[in-house]
């Protein structure tokens, strides 16, 4: 089949604009869906229901010709079909870590109820977009991402119910991201002003700002 789409460049997408943030791993990876897409892919799951479950038509996969980074269409815990990629394949589980390219989910499917992704859902671009915040940097005497600074990030981006306003910095494939920020409590800081996280985290101690790195304003 046709290679797989893969993302488009993030310039290409998008400049600025409300976004879901739909995962995060650390400050430097988080993957975000553009505000208007989710239709799209809606549409194209409804069509990939129809195509899969009810014309029970596509094909199988082989076990034999599974390898990492192939384009697979697979179901996820909702039981409706998504499009698909193989992380890592666990032979002896006959199973294959799935990375939901429109969602920013993971999971581990059986490779028997994997299915080849027919080439008319090809032509969506992934829609979970990698994107990194600008303008931080690790404690000094951290080597990664702590469990505990990821966790308070992922809280911040939860009490925000994940809706932000994102926008690319030059250069560098970098974004800032604002958001209403609200306290553990309930009530928001200030008067439900959309904050910059990129600021937050390292007014929290959770990240070091760049050195020269000016910070983004709306």
């Amino acid at each position: 089949g046709p290679p797989f789409v893969l993302p488009l460049n993030n310039e290409r997408i998008f400049k600025a604009g409300w976004v879901n943030v739909l995962e995060v791993a650390s400050p430097e990876l988080m993957y975000v869906q553009m505000d208007g897409m989710l239709d799209q892919v809606w549409r194209m799951e409804e069509e990939m229901e129809q195509f899969y479950t009810q014309e029970m038509a596509g094909q199988k996969i082989v076990p034999e010709k599974l390898s990492v980074g192939l384009a697979v269409s697979a179901v996820y815990r909702d039981t409706a079909w998504h499009r698909g990629r193989v992380v890592s394949i666990e032979a002896e589980r006959e199973a294959v870590v799935i990375f939901y390219v429109d969602h920013g989910w993971s999971g581990l499917v059986k490779m028997d109820t994997l299915m080849c992704l027919d080439s008319q859902f090809y032509k969506l671009a992934e829609q979970a977009v990698p994107v990194k915040l600008s303008g931080l940097k690790r404690l000094a005497d951290m080597k990664y991402w702590s469990s505990g600074i990821v966790r308070e990030f992922k809280e911040i981006v939860n009490r925000a119910k994940g809706r932000g306003w994102m926008q690319m910095r030059e250069g560098d494939n970098s974004v800032d991201l604002f958001m209403k920020l609200v306290s553990r409590n309930g009530n928001k800081w200030g008067p439900g002003m959309m904050a910059l996280i990129n600021q937050a985290l390292v007014e929290k101690g959770l990240a070091v700002a760049k050195t020269g790195h000016s910070p983004g304003v709306l």
